[in-house]
């Protein structure tokens, strides 16, 4: 046998797994509705005349079971029911393998709004030409369909879908996707400005057609006329285009390791809003930031200081005494008592608590140097702490910190796994209060927020570091 024959089999076995498979996916789907209007009645009879939110119950189930999201068991729910009570010619397709799940979505999704009668009238259309044409083109010729038999309703579903317009953007990878939904008129009219905008460069410019227009998309964006020209000639045509304005700089928070910003280690950082990022792309936009350092002490103070018990599950009141004068360099320990602290009379040198701060047991270790140079200013910088609130849940895999301002006033929050993924939505944090810098250290990290000044150096044992371009 040659390999054409051969070849000719292959695709022949193809065709009948694909139609197997579009036979299994109707019967799940299907089953995923059926489930659907059993919750529903169940739902209905149980709260009486109160319909919302009725049903949620199968669909979680379908999403748990199915391992999908949320999204995608909704989908699966509603097609389901709109096969069984609406599409009797569609289901007919479908359980025959003739068509996919993507083209009976598609004739779901087109067809929503249509009234019975126009349903019943165009659904032998709408699956003979789901059998040739693919999604998209399967749905045009639905709307075309849709048109010629009812205007009215065509019209009527234009105006419900412009209700639905909307705009996103989603990490895609090491990338990001930006999507308008916008009504037809608004789409065609944006796509003829950024085509515009990228035409504002001369022929011999290096950039790609594509790079191009999203060039041209940014910098519409930022109120600009003209995109500047990369041909790098002295008699460009295009170099003497309209004055363009200073960009304002983003306002994003990235939270790097102080290791990997430096060169020395090449772990991940981290975009607020995008996710994980490469070190690479970490250190160009350290280049033009504004930093705010999240220095990462250890402390543990519990045992000297008996405060574990009295505050380990609770945030802080904002209870606290007004802030003293600074500490001389090695101030003597005096015990605490506005914010609930008590010292150990066999224990006279111990340092006070700094007020607010939750510490929790753990082996001890040296006090950092880089911490007790912060506080006598050998660095140049004013180290602001706030008070900080560790969490664990019940299970015990995941635990964060929750910084509260001293006042008792909740600050902007953020939550740091084990592993140092962490989303952090900082703003300034109120000054410190109290000693605490000859203490012991616990290896359980408490995050500290930290400014640092015009002339200051990030301490070698800082964790991580926010950097706001």
């Amino acid at each position: 046998m040659g390999d054409v024959a051969r070849d000719a089999l292959r695709f022949v076995e193809l065709s009948g797994l694909a139609r197997i498979e579009n036979a299994h996916a109707a019967r799940k789907v299907l089953l995923a509705g059926e489930l659907t209007l059993s919750a529903l009645e169940r739902d209905v009879a149980l709260r009486g005349g109160d319909i919302r939110d009725c049903g949620n119950e199968a669909i979680a189930e379908v999403s748990t079971r199915l391992g999908c999201s949320h999204t995608m068991a909704s989908h699966f729910c509603d097609l389901g029911v709109d096969l069984r009570l609406r599409l009797p010619l569609t289901c007919a397709a479908f359980l025959a393998g003739d068509l996919d799940y993507a083209r009976a979505w598609r004739i779901h999704r087109e067809t929503a709004g249509l009234s019975p009668e126009t349903l019943a009238l165009l659904e032998d259309d709408i699956v003979r030409s789901a059998l040739q044409l693919a999604p998209a083109a399967l749905g045009r010729e639905i709307r075309e369909l849709i048109v010629r038999a009812s205007p009215d309703e065509a019209a009527s579903d234009r105006e419900v879908a412009e209700a639905e317009c909307r705009v996103r953007v989603r990490p895609v990878g090491p990338l990001s996707e930006f999507t308008a939904i916008l009504t037809a008129e608004q789409g065609q009219a944006a796509w003829q400005l950024v085509c515009e905008m990228a035409d504002t460069v001369c022929r011999q410019d290096r950039r790609g057609r594509q790079i191009l227009l999203v060039d041209a998309f940014v910098a519409l964006l930022h109120g600009e006329s003209a995109l500047p020209c990369t041909c790098e000639k002295s008699d460009c045509p295009k170099v003497a285009a309209a004055s363009m304005p200073s960009r304002r700089k983003p306002l994003v928070q990235i939270t790097v390791d102080v290791a990997t910003l430096l060169g020395l280690t090449a772990s991940p950082a981290y975009l607020d809003g995008h996710g994980p990022i490469d070190p690479a792309l970490a250190q160009m936009l350290a280049e033009d930031a504004t930093w705010r350092a999240m220095l990462t002490e250890m402390v543990d103070l519990a045992t000297e200081l008996g405060v574990v018990a009295a505050q380990r599950d609770k945030p802080p009141t904002g209870t606290e005494p007004e802030p003293e004068p600074e500490p001389e360099p090695e101030p003597e320990p005096e015990p605490d008592a506005g914010n609930g602290s008590r010292a150990d009379d066999s224990t006279p040198h111990q340092p006070p608590r700094r007020p607010g701060l939750h510490v929790f047991p753990g082996p001890r270790l040296p006090a950092p140097r880089w911490w007790c140079a912060a506080q006598a200013g050998a660095i140049g910088s004013e180290v602001r702490a706030a008070t900080v609130w560790r969490r664990q849940d019940d299970r015990g895999d995941r635990q964060g910190t929750r910084r509260r301002s001293c006042d008792g006033s909740r600050a902007p929050t953020g939550w740091a796994r084990r592993t140092g993924d962490t989303t952090r939505r900082g703003a300034a944090v109120p000054p410190r209060r109290g000693d605490g810098c000859n203490g012991p250290h616990s290896r359980r990290p408490l995050q500290v927020s930290g400014m640092l000044g015009a002339g200051g150096t990030l301490p070698t044992r800082s964790r991580g570091a926010v950097l706001t371009p």
